[in-house]
């Protein structure tokens, strides 16, 4: 039986090359996480009604274990509902939710990274991203430091309680380092159990992307749980600042959650 599911919300539109070609770089890299463990990773690719070429280049790539190509963009929406919905279905313990411009960089991380999570009851969500507890200044969203890396900073308080981030060294047999904090970005590349995602996904219309983060992060918060870094991280956003901000809108539509349910409901398990 599978113990991670991981789906991985693509969207390629035909205008837009540059996209493409990272999609294609994050892909190839799950395609060698796969390799890595087999049966034990079952991979979904959610695809947001992309161009008609890069569908066909979806169907052509075997190692997929489940390919939903929708003739609509539900954003990320869609996806984080789909995961927990084939998850369950599957009683597969634990989740990955995967944008299409992440790269894993590390793959030996998965099995140090369940067993941990499994002796941690008061942690329901591992963070993967680029992230070093040594050089905060690189990572701080708001530092002035020239080589802030800013694919990855963030804000260095808790997003819900604004509380200054706190770490606490788990002390675990592993090459990792994994420190308990109260961190609670949920959609980020993160290791999450299947139960704690599943009760922090909204079940109505939503806006997707930053509205969506949000509402998700303040029910995470309300479960009381802490979330584990592994330090170093084994996954990094490659989407340049550019290309990102070229993607995003000034207004995101509304989702609707009855059409989303319609599609989860058809999806075979």
């Amino acid at each position: 039986m599978s113990k991670v599911c991981l789906i991985v919300c693509t969207f390629a539109p035909d205008n837009a090359p540059d996209r493409e070609k990272v999609i294609k770089r994050c892909l190839k890299s799950l395609a060698h996480l796969k390799s890595r463990y087999a049966d034990e990773i079952f991979i979904v690719v959610w695809d947001n009604n992309s161009g008609f070429l890069f569908q066909s280049f979806l169907k052509t790539q075997s190692w997929i274990n489940q390919l939903l190509l929708n003739d609509q963009n539900f954003f990320d929406y869609g996806a984080i509902h789909a995961l927990s919905h084939i998850a369950k279905k599957r009683k597969i313990p634990y989740v990955i939710y995967c944008n299409d411009d992440i790269e894993f960089f590390d793959l030996e991380f998965l099995n140090d990274s369940m067993e941990l999570l499994e002796k941690c009851p008061d942690a329901g969500y591992m963070r993967l991203a680029r992230f070093d507890f040594g050089a905060l200044h690189i990572f701080d969203k708001d530092s002035p430091h020239p080589d802030r890396d800013l694919a990855h900073c963030q804000r260095m308080y808790n997003w819900v309680s604004k509380q200054a981030i706190e770490r606490e060294k788990i002390e675990f047999k592993s090459p990792y380092r994994f420190y308990l904090t109260n961190m609670h970005w949920t959609l980020f590349p993160g290791l999450c159990k299947t139960d704690v995602f599943t009760a922090i996904c909204p079940s109505k219309n939503y806006r997707p992307l930053q509205h969506l983060e949000g509402f998700m992060m303040k029910k995470y918060h309300k479960l009381g749980l802490n979330t584990i870094q592994l330090n170093k991280g084994v996954c990094q956003h490659l989407a340049a600042p550019d290309l990102s901000m070229r993607l995003k809108r000034t207004h995101y539509p509304v989702i609707s959650w009855k059409k989303t349910k319609q599609i989860l409901d058809a999806i075979e398990v």
